[in-house]
């Protein structure tokens, strides 16, 4: 996206039109620059945090996986505790440390 540069009439009667619009063309190629690894930074931020969200699920359903092993899962319907503090495990089932 090139820069829309307007300058002063006194910057073009300082430089001259063939100096400024070298400077623009410079200006616009120092800008694709910046965009291009600004773009690339963003793309490899936006995986690694991907592949920590697909991580961190994966983990969860283990978790809730082992906790339905050990029937301490809950037992609502909806799948969350019924009571203010969570879920209870089972009194004979023992919690793996």
């Amino acid at each position: 996206m090139p820069v829309a540069a307007k300058f002063s009439e006194e910057f073009y009667g300082k430089f001259g039109h063939a100096a400024t619009g070298e400077l623009v063309e410079y200006l616009n190629t120092i800008d694709d620059t910046y965009r291009a690894e600004l773009r690339s930074l963003n793309d490899s931020s936006w995986a690694r945090f991907d592949a920590k969200l697909e991580q961190r699920a994966s983990q969860l359903e283990a978790l809730i996986d082992t906790a339905k092993a050990l029937g301490c899962a809950p037992s609502s319907k909806s799948g969350f505790p019924s009571s203010r503090r969570g879920w209870q495990p089972s009194s004979a089932t023992p919690i793996p440390e």
